[in-house]
């Protein structure tokens, strides 16, 4: 497996990963996206691995690590 192989499974994993927590924290996409700052476009693009709503991949990524830690805060209150 290649690094481009690997990046690309990392990237479904953390999709996947998003998913499970936001549903597992009882989100709902629109409350998620306000949460983080995000549009709900952005916090679908997160979820589905499409970035058209943001400037660059470094955005994208620093969206993401937003997201995960607001997930893991609501769950870890659960």
């Amino acid at each position: 497996m290649d690094g481009h192989d690997q990046a690309h499974d990392t990237l479904i994993s953390s999709q996947e990963t998003l998913q499970h927590l936001r549903l597992a924290a009882g989100l709902d996409i629109p409350t998620l996206a306000r949460k983080a700052c995000l549009s709900i476009t952005q916090i679908q693009q997160l979820e589905c691995g499409q970035s058209g709503a943001f400037y660059s991949d470094s955005i994208r990524t620093q969206a993401s690590r937003r997201v995960m830690a607001i997930l893991q805060a609501v769950s870890s209150q659960h």
